[in-house]
């Protein structure tokens, strides 16, 4: 199935809400969308303070070859969508929400415009923590970081789509997916939820009120459309780097490759002062990577996905009637 992904960026009381009295609905039963939004509105409703609208100025060119985002990321109206994860100010969102902006600001539910700052952010899964200044104590959404999701729970994210503020999307959560595609994290949760441009860093709630994903997209085939998430289950650590300070990024050879016909992947574009740069490559097609055969873009990207910073791999590139293989270093 062919499948087409896009990433939706158009974008009181102090402490976390949470239900824990109610007993959790069934996971295995069908839901309505009048259901859903009668189960799940009084989780918006006491979710929705702590969800902020993020206003991002300046957007950049991201030059990896290996990022699984787009190249090229676009604010659409400057909006997308994040929410306060303690009471001292911090904002979990997506990475590629607020990627290379030169201005960042938050608007809470109470009209308070606040400058915010990203702090630290992990490219591979596509979260930030941005700090937000001036603020005084904030009320904040408590995360579920132990529990996975499963499939047929219902779920309500908040975000900015369209002309919306802070406004619900519901939906049930269906399977996990190991390998998207190139445009996206690995190990996403696919849900009903209807996710439009400006809801990118949602916060995405189960029946107790608890934060199980962020949202960072959809995707469409000819049969239906997704929401993709991205589960916080066991990310404790990773969150708390982040908030350190921690910047992860996606390793990088240098190369922008695109679709070829007669299999592999063709070399597009090099990048200057990268790896592929050094050793002279300019063109070719690259049809192997550590002796793995490339037949397509995801092939090329889940390879290197496996790599980290630091690393070296093995590429094979065919050029007219020859083959040449270089190792080259992941930066």
């Amino acid at each position: 199935m062919k499948w087409l992904w896009a990433l939706v960026v158009i974008p009181f009381l102090v402490g976390a809400y949470a239900v824990t009295s109610r007993p959790a609905p069934s996971a295995t039963r069908s839901y309505s969308e009048g259901d859903l939004e009668r189960l799940m509105q009084g989780v918006f409703v006491a979710a929705r303070p702590a969800i902020v609208q993020l206003q991002t100025i300046g957007v950049e060119e991201t030059p990896r070859d290996s990022a699984d985002l787009p190249r090229s990321i676009t604010v659409s109206n400057g909006r997308a969508t994040g929410f306060f994860i303690s009471s001292d100010g911090y904002v979990l969102t997506a990475y590629h929400a607020v990627s290379g902006q030169t201005r960042l600001n938050v608007l809470t539910t109470r009209q308070q415009l606040l400058s915010a700052a990203v702090v630290g952010f992990d490219q591979t899964r596509d979260l930030a923590v941005l700090k937000v200044s001036g603020a005084g104590r904030v009320p904040f959404l408590d995360l579920e970081l132990t529990r996975p999701v499963k499939s047929g729970e219902p779920l309500v994210e908040v975000g900015n789509a369209e002309e919306d503020f802070m406004q619900p999307r519901y939906g049930v959560a269906q399977e996990f997916e190991q390998d998207a595609g190139n445009l996206v994290p690995t190990r996403l949760l696919y849900a009903t939820i209807g996710l439009n441009p400006g809801d990118s860093g949602g916060a995405v709630l189960d029946f107790h009120g608890r934060v199980v994903a962020v949202g960072i997209g959809y995707a469409t085939s000819d049969v239906r459309r997704v929401a993709l998430l991205v589960p916080l289950e066991g990310m404790t650590d990773d969150l708390n780097a982040m908030k350190n300070g921690a910047r992860v990024r996606l390793p990088s050879i240098g190369l922008h490759v695109v679709h070829n016909e007669s299999g592999g992947v063709k070399i597009d574009r090099v990048e200057p002062r990268s790896s592929a740069a050094e050793v002279g490559l300019s063109g070719g097609v690259v049809t192997k990577l550590d002796a793995q055969t490339v037949n397509n873009q995801s092939d090329y990207y889940r390879l290197l996905r496996t790599k980290r910073q630091g690393e070296t791999v093995q590429i094979t590139v065919r050029n007219k009637a020859s083959e040449f293989t270089y190792t080259l270093e992941l930066r």
